[in-house]
């Protein structure tokens, strides 16, 4: 009789193994967790544990620019919510995490595919970025203290209204070049053809067709490539065949991502503008590339469990297995 390993146990014995020389990059919640169990003193020790454990193994820690601009934006928030304190000793802790070094940060996600399509970051975004990381090290020279964060919180909202019209772009574009696409007189509620089954049911077997052949990844891929040379206003970019195949081995985990939300709103509706947040995990995970990177995410309820389902095991973590591989006994609640 053969016994199979339990995925845990996998995980523990060869996660050294699995995490070793790779660029590690956690998510909002994870950081928001650990702010949740810990005061300053206690988040800063762990942070000081980790970093010499990752150092062992070669792992390159990295920020995400949209993580740091979540957590950023919530300082606007009033001091006796959770999220304000939550957030502002979460930024403590991922600028710790990255040994307060601005080469750490990710770009964010436009810039991430701008940098893969045409290999470059764009300077305005550059000046975006180190603005933001700046603005950080400022606030964590000063402990984060409410004298400090009282002042700016034109800036703390500012950066919460980039976030809304980044969630808002996506959401129109899942409207107008999806849903408007399969039904020009869709009048909202976040169902293709509520009222027609049959028409339902058509549409989502050619999708499952077009994702079976590849051809929907294919899609997906020239479509980002049209929507940075459109955005930033590019020329001499041709979107040939081997372009678009570099792009969907790149970001075929989101592509993924977004092929679920679609499939989700063929069948029972998907309402996107209730469901946010899966617009802002999907962004994050702009900066996962499953060939060098493992991402470490605090929402095992929903994004862990279907990264997995889509191949992504070993580069997909909770943060509670993060540490355990790490050989790091603290636990945190999962969301």
């Amino acid at each position: 009789m053969t016994l199979k390993m339990p995925n845990w146990l996998w995980k523990f014995i060869y996660g050294k193994s699995m995490i070793a020389g790779k660029m590690v990059y956690l998510d909002t919640n994870c950081y928001r967790d650990m702010a949740r169990r810990y005061n300053k003193a206690e988040l800063s020790k762990l942070i000081r544990k980790l970093k010499r454990k990752e150092k062992r193994r070669r792992i390159d820690v990295r920020l995400s620019y949209l993580v740091a601009s979540e957590m950023f934006a919530h300082l606007s928030d009033p001091r006796a919510f959770n999220s304000h304190q939550e957030c502002k000793l979460g930024l403590h802790a991922a600028i710790e995490h990255i040994g307060l070094d601005a080469s750490k940060m990710l770009p964010g996600p436009d810039s991430e595919m701008h940098l893969f399509v045409e290999g470059s970051l764009p300077e305005t975004e550059k000046i975006l970025q180190q603005s933001l990381f700046d603005f950080l090290l400022a606030l964590y020279r000063k402990s984060f203290d409410e004298s400090v964060i009282d002042p700016n919180i034109t800036q703390f909202q500012k950066t919460s209204q980039y976030i809304k019209n980044l969630k808002d772009s996506w959401i129109d574009s899942f409207i107008n070049y999806f849903i408007q696409k399969h039904e020009p007189g869709f009048a909202g509620g976040w169902q293709l053809f509520a009222q027609d089954e049959q028409k339902r049911n058509k549409l989502l077997s050619e999708i499952n067709a077009a994702e079976k052949s590849g051809e929907i990844f294919k899609e997906f891929g020239a479509g980002v490539c049209l929507y940075i040379i459109n955005n930033f206003g590019l020329q001499g970019i041709i979107i040939d065949e081997p372009l678009v195949q570099k792009v969907i081995n790149r970001f075929k985990p989101i592509f993924q991502l977004q092929l679920r939300i679609i499939k989700n709103i063929c069948q029972s509706g998907y309402n996107l503008e209730k469901k946010e947040n899966d617009i802002i995990d999907y962004l994050i995970m702009v900066s996962f590339d499953p060939t060098k990177t493992v991402f470490v995410s605090n929402e095992s309820r929903h994004l862990v469990p279907t990264l997995h389902l889509f191949g992504y095991t070993s580069q997909v973590v909770s943060l509670n297995e993060y540490l355990r591989i790490l050989g790091i006994k603290d636990r945190f609640r999962s969301n």
